[in-house]
């Protein structure tokens, strides 16, 4: 069982470490948005490419259920 008055020293470890995830994450979000400006300025579009990204990593089997699922809900709305 886990001590319940964790340390002073390792409360500031795990502040430190949460607020290095916190910029990591914002200098991805500003790099993820300049590309996607690059995307459109180029004259794609950026979400279907992130779709095809996300496609090519997905397991083969799973892409087909979702697209054999996905298929019978537009027949169901006559699409």
């Amino acid at each position: 069982m886990s001590d319940p008055n964790p340390s002073e020293e390792l409360i500031r470890q795990h502040v430190s470490v949460a607020g290095s995830y916190m910029d990591e994450a914002e200098e991805l979000a500003t790099r993820k948005k300049e590309w996607k400006a690059e995307v459109k300025g180029l004259g794609l579009d950026p979400a279907l490419i992130e779709k095809v990204a996300k496609l090519k990593r997905a397991d083969p089997d799973k892409i087909s259920e979702d697209e054999a699922i996905f298929d019978i809900y537009k027949r169901a709305e006559g699409l």
